[in-house]
């Protein structure tokens, strides 16, 4: 039963000795309920969220980190990838004073996370999601890079799950992906061949995108581009504004609900196509 797993998961807290003991038990609760609510068994939800007593034991052995380098920095070579996903922690790119790709954890858990910053496979640190209900988190911090100039990646993707993500730099690469989930975004200039961007419960600015197709797609959140410099931009929304100020690119547009405003066209959306067929 939930009185007793979440009665179980309490002891087993206080004998660990666990600081946020009040956060850690609502946050079961509400996954609990979730689980109630998706029609699952109680030995089925139990499951998924796992052993009291070894979450416990588990969130005991994390420990924050200050601001600290997790490998030996290198100096870019062609083809490297960039691959970014977080869950709860904040993203920053800034411009290295140097020759070399610079990697930091700031106040996050490393082991929570894939990291590798080498000369063959480029930069990765990439959230380990684990079971569905991976609550094992503590602490909110954030993911810095520190790129050379004139860097070019062979495959971007960067995702956010719950945080920010703040790009100072230009990025560029042969594919670039930034997708974002309940997170916000300042993101300056991105040069690809192809771009596409996805936001869902989230608001991201842009500076400049630039490349040979645009697609930008979004889900109860706004994407408000400065300039898109491109061939084709494909732009599709289901609850949220997508705003374009200039652009020389032919446009494809899709807007359920929300709007979709590239240069000087503005699309009508479904529900404005509706109503005003039903006036005539």
């Amino acid at each position: 039963m939930k009185d007793d797993y979440i009665a179980a998961l309490n002891r087993a807290l206080m004998f660990y000795q666990i600081e946020n003991k009040d956060e850690i038990l609502k946050k079961y609760e509400k996954r609990y309920d979730f689980g109630i609510e998706s029609e699952l068994t109680e030995d089925e939800i139990e499951k998924m969220l796992g052993n009291p007593t070894e979450i416990a034991k588990k969130l005991s052995e994390t420990k924050p980190i200050a601001k600290e380098e997790f490998s030996d920095s290198v100096e870019f070579k062609p083809n490297y990838n960039l691959i970014i996903k977080t869950v709860n922690d904040n993203i920053v790119i800034r411009r290295s004073n140097d020759d070399k790709i610079h990697t930091y954890l700031d106040n996050t858990d490393m082991n929570a996370y894939t990291l590798k910053n080498n000369d063959i496979d480029g930069v990765m640190m990439a959230y380990k999601t684990g079971s569905w209900f991976s609550l094992n988190r503590r602490h909110n911090g954030a993911l810095e890079i520190d790129i050379p100039e004139k860097t070019v990646f062979d495959k971007i993707e960067i995702t956010s799950q719950v945080g920010q993500i703040v790009i100072e730099i230009p990025l560029e690469g042969n594919d670039i992906t930034i997708e974002a989930t309940s997170s916000n975004g300042d993101i300056a200039d991105i040069m690809a061949n192809n771009i596409y961007i996805h936001s869902v419960s989230g608001d991201m600015n842009f500076n400049k995108l630039s490349a040979r197709t645009v697609k930008l797609s979004t889900v109860s959140g706004d994407l408000n581009v400065n300039q898109v410099d491109a061939t084709d931009i494909i732009a599709d929304s289901i609850s949220g504004d997508i705003k374009v100020l200039a652009s020389n690119a032919r446009a494809k547009t899709s807007a359920i609900t929300g709007d979709i405003i590239i240069g000087s066209s503005n699309t009508k959306n479904f529900k404005t196509k509706a109503k005003e067929f039903f006036k005539r």
